[in-house]
């Protein structure tokens, strides 16, 4: 019987970067949800991506390998399948021991709402979203069962990482999992003991929009940079860190003690911290248009900072009051930039 799964995109409110050396951090999930869909079939996987325009593609001949030579993918198209496959070999080399391939499905891979009407990536998680979307997925078409959270994020944090070359935190992968407002916490920094994790509650008195900046971001190429950076000059980096350590804990403490002034404010030092750190390294964090927003946020009463790694994609703007926050919204929307129609809190993954 067919079964869809929905897996919902996510936003960093406070700890990018920092998060990857121990700090703590908060995540939201949105209602921007990826849907899968799985039909049982007698024989002869396939797959659909609706959002391409890509339909009965033969996963067996997709599994080990993407025929570059196949004209009917362009090279955003066959990383997208190629992920997709992945998951699946992921699966099964990882998870569901014993087995060569899940049983033959009819699989559907709507990612619509994680990306703009032209197909960019908007950057609110959207790998994330799928492996967890497609492991809960595989799990019940393999194994008749529905995963627990727990287990589920363990088997996606896993799976997720793998992909990734084992870099990025697992935060996003947490908020499509468990969905709401999560306190994220790596254990030990860099290492891959679990994760501490618990939902938060976010004060009513920070009043909030997201910004698509028009500029997609690639948060492995940053990673990839600032690493370099920090390779050449640790300790102007190390300095760096344990600046926006401190602001990630002050940050936390402040939605613990329901301190709207006390958040917006650490918001506000990240970005300027952000902004230092772009110039020194050379690496776009904080991108010119990413100026511009804060330009507009802060002559509206308001801050703004990117949500996640920063170099295009989402910004997020902070006010302390809901009128403030509707005059930033229409001086950027005047401004040509897109004000993106968000839900906070949002429901963990569905099936």
């Amino acid at each position: 019987m067919p079964f869809a799964v929905y897996a919902p995109g996510k936003l960093v409110m406070i700890g990018e970067y920092a998060v990857l050396h121990g700090a703590p951090a908060v995540v939201a999930a949105i209602d921007r949800r990826l849907r899968i869909e799985i039909a049982p079939r007698n024989q002869g996987s396939r797959l659909n991506m609706p959002h391409l325009g890509l339909s009965g593609l033969p996963l067996e001949d997709l599994r080990d390998s993407i025929d570059t030579s196949d004209g009917r993918l362009t090279p955003a198209e066959k990383s997208q399948v190629r992920c997709v496959v992945d998951i699946i070999n992921c699966f099964r080399r990882m998870i569901d021991f014993g087995r060569t391939a899940p049983p033959p499905m009819e699989l559907t891979v709507d990612a619509r709402a994680l990306y703009s009407d032209g197909g960019i990536k908007l950057g609110l998680g959207s790998s994330a979203a799928l492996t967890v979307a497609m492991i809960a997925g595989l799990y019940a078409h393999a194994r008749g069962l529905k995963p627990q959270r727990e287990v589920l994020f363990k088997h996606a944090l896993a799976v997720h990482r793998h992909l990734q070359g084992e870099t990025g935190s697992g935060i996003d992968v947490a908020a499509s999992v468990f969905g709401g407002f999560s306190f994220f916490q790596q254990a030990n920094g860099k290492d891959y003991s679990p994760p501490i994790l618990r939902p938060i509650e976010w004060p009513a008195e920070i009043h909030m929009t997201a910004v698509w900046t028009g500029q997609p971001a690639s948060t492995a190429q940053l990673l990839t940079d600032l690493d370099r950076f920090a390779y050449n000059q640790h300790a102007y980096y190390r300095i760096k860190m344990n600046q926006l350590i401190t602001v990630s804990k002050r940050a936390v403490r402040a939605l613990e003690h329901r301190d709207a002034d006390g958040f917006i404010d650490a918001a506000d030092q990240q970005y300027r911290l952000l902004t230092h750190l772009t110039a020194r390294s050379g690496v776009p964090i904080i991108t010119f248009v990413d100026q511009n927003l804060a330009a507009m946020a802060q002559n509206g009463g308001g801050v703004y900072k990117p949500s996640g790694a920063g170099g295009g994609d989402i910004g997020l703007v902070l006010t302390d009051t809901p009128e403030k926050l509707v005059a930033i919204e229409k001086t950027i929307s005047d401004a040509g930039y897109h004000v993106l129609d968000v839900k906070w809190g949002a429901e963990g993954v569905s099936l």
